[in-house]
């Protein structure tokens, strides 16, 4: 009975300590996957650190610690532990880009694997499971890494596109935000991070102002100015394919030769045997305006480098960049022809209204004797002639910052005004600025000459006349619309135009008693209205006429009453630049 009783219990206990058994390597196998899942949100952070982390746990985990050794692989990164040998008792788990590799530094006495470790069958189910988790961890983590640098790419690019929203945003403003503000931000260190812009615009003039003639435009960031680049990257910014197109664009045209792959079908493959893929070469005609650079600076926190995310940020970047500099060129072209809230009126479909100016001064010029000079010269000759007198008017109506507006040139007839589109001049402002404007045309064409066609040199020079009245502006037709203006001051200023003198501004009475007071006020050192006075002592006003000088120097005549075509007899005025002493 003893006996019985004996081997009862010889019986019953080997089961108790294999049931005990499997209950420690449940209990070994829960905190190990516990632990690991704890490791989640560190490997959204730190990567290489959290994977460490989890080898000290398989490590912990497993039947001889002391002995255990392990590595990680994942993609290009490769992580062990301190103790890590190559050795012929390893078992390898593997899951989609992801390895880990456990083993044992030396033979067990009770090895009956064949050389592969005394693993136990838990274990390798364990190492099974970890690749599982592990696995679906970095699964999400890659996801979130791409959800997140997805957002950060369309926040910049939303930055970039609510930047454009801004009223009078010109360029220069635009690239100054984006290097200084919406780049440095969209990377993980903003504050060492260095950005430098190049756009390359068309030039209008024939200067050598680089390849094809550009005005080449730098920005950079404050960093980027005060400290060396340890690493960088560059995107070239080109011009959205639909403009690339487009011939005679004044910009650097490349052609890019690319691998265009073009896959087989089915049955090609099948004839042919293979799943090869044949390649050609395309040409890809792009305009590139410039480069976007961003780099990380000397000095700045150890180890900085770019992620695969952020050099696809810089490339969305520059091309969304190349959209807005497209925009502004287009826009700046129609704003030299047309007022933008005309323009935006138009673009819109809708019919613009005509707008009603009570007091506002036009100026015309012409040049005297232009049809002996016209058939002396050659055609190109004159062309060339008008566009280099031209340029030099454009430059005077373009520095006064929208306080003058170009209407119109018609063969050698320069059209300006003073006081529209902006109603922001007094009448007798309108009438200063487009008389001082008339002066400044006749300085700009000294200088200018036409050559004959048997070779003589032809000087050419201008005469200017103003009226000053009500106009009514507006955009008639349909095709090439234009901004026009009507009303009989119109016709008044081509009058004195028409009638006036060579190298004078020849002046209506109305233009006269507007603007004689103020120049004899000044010359005299009297006060003006406090509007006027602040207009002719602004750094504007002296910086495009160069008042200082010429205030001084202004002969006012009256030319008493004079004939004008269908207009009978009219009282002018003619003010001329005097030559000093």
């Amino acid at each position: 009975m003893g006996n019985c009783s004996t081997h009862g219990k010889l019986d019953v206990l080997p089961s108790a300590s294999k049931y005990q058994h499997q209950l420690n390597e449940r209990k070994k196998e829960l905190h190990c996957i516990y632990y690991i899942c704890d490791k989640q949100q560190k490997l959204e952070l730190n990567l290489r650190s959290a994977l460490l982390d989890i080898i000290d746990i398989i490590i912990v985990s497993w039947q001889y610690p002391a002995i255990t050794c392990a590595k990680i692989q994942f993609k290009d990164l490769t992580v062990r532990s301190t103790n890590y040998k190559s050795t012929p008792w390893q078992q390898l788990g593997h899951k989609n880009d992801l390895s880990i590799t456990v083993g044992y530094l030396k033979k067990m006495p009770n090895d009956q694997d064949g050389g592969e470790g005394p693993f136990l069958v838990e274990e390798r189910h364990l190492l099974d499971g970890i690749c599982t988790i592990v696995n679906d961890f970095l699964s999400m983590r890659k996801t979130r890494l791409e959800m997140k640098e997805r957002c950060k790419e369309l926040n910049c690019l939303y930055k970039i596109s609510h930047l454009m929203l801004q009223n009078d945003l010109s360029i220069e403003l635009f690239c100054n935000e984006i290097v200084n503000d919406v780049v440095p931000t969209s990377f993980q260190y903003p504050n060492q991070c260095a950005v430098q812009l190049r756009i390359q615009l068309p030039s209008n003039d024939n200067s050598d102002k680089g390849e094809g003639g550009e005005n080449t435009l730098v920005f950079s960031n404050q960093v980027y100015k005060d400290y060396e680049l340890m690493a960088s990257m560059k995107s070239p910014i080109a011009l959205p394919q639909s403009l690339s197109a487009t011939p005679g664009y004044g910009l650097a045209r490349k052609t890019l030769k690319e691998g265009v792959v073009e896959k087989e079908d089915d049955k090609s493959q099948k004839r042919r045997g293979s799943k090869n893929v044949k390649v050609r070469q395309g040409t890809i005609n792009k305009i590139f305006i410039g480069t976007l650079e961003v780099g990380y600076v000397d000095g700045a926190t150890k180890d900085l480098m770019f992620l695969q995310e952020e050099q696809q940020l810089l490339h969305a970047i520059a091309s969304q960049v190349g959209s807005c500099v497209s925009k502004f060129t287009r826009e700046q072209l129609v704003h030299s022809m047309l007022p933008p809230n005309v323009a935006l009126e138009l673009q819109l479909h809708q019919k613009v209204a005509p707008q009603t100016f009570e007091t506002i001064s036009i100026l015309f010029t012409d040049i005297v004797g232009f049809t002996v000079i016209s058939s002396k010269c050659s055609p190109d000759e004159i062309c060339n002639m008008l566009d280099r007198l031209y340029r030099r008017f454009d430059e005077v109506v373009i520095s006064s910052q929208k306080l003058l507006y170009k209407i119109e040139t018609i063969g050698d007839a320069y059209m300006v005004v003073s006081g529209l589109p902006r109603r922001h001049l007094p009448p007798a402002a309108t009438a200063l600025m487009a008389v001082f404007c008339g002066l400044a045309f006749i300085e700009a064409a000294k200088g200018i000459y036409a050559v004959g066609k048997d070779g003589e040199k032809i000087d050419v020079s201008i005469r200017a006349g103003v009226h000053s009245g009500m106009v009514v502006a507006g955009v008639v037709g349909k095709l090439m619309p234009r901004y026009c203006l009507f009303g009989d001051t119109v016709n008044t200023a081509s009058r004195m135009e028409s009638n006036g003198v060579k190298n004078q501004v020849h002046i209506s009475k109305t233009t006269s008693d507007l603007v004689a007071p103020i120049i004899s006020a000044l010359q005299s050192g009297k006060a003006l209205d406090p509007q006027l006075q602040r207009l002719v002592d602004s750094p504007l006003f002296h910086s495009i006429f160069q008042a200082d000088e010429k205030l001084q120097n202004v002969s006012v005549t009256s030319r008493g009453m004079i004939a004008v075509k269908g207009k009978g007899e009219m009282e002018t005025t003619l003010i001329c630049q005097v030559a000093k002493e």
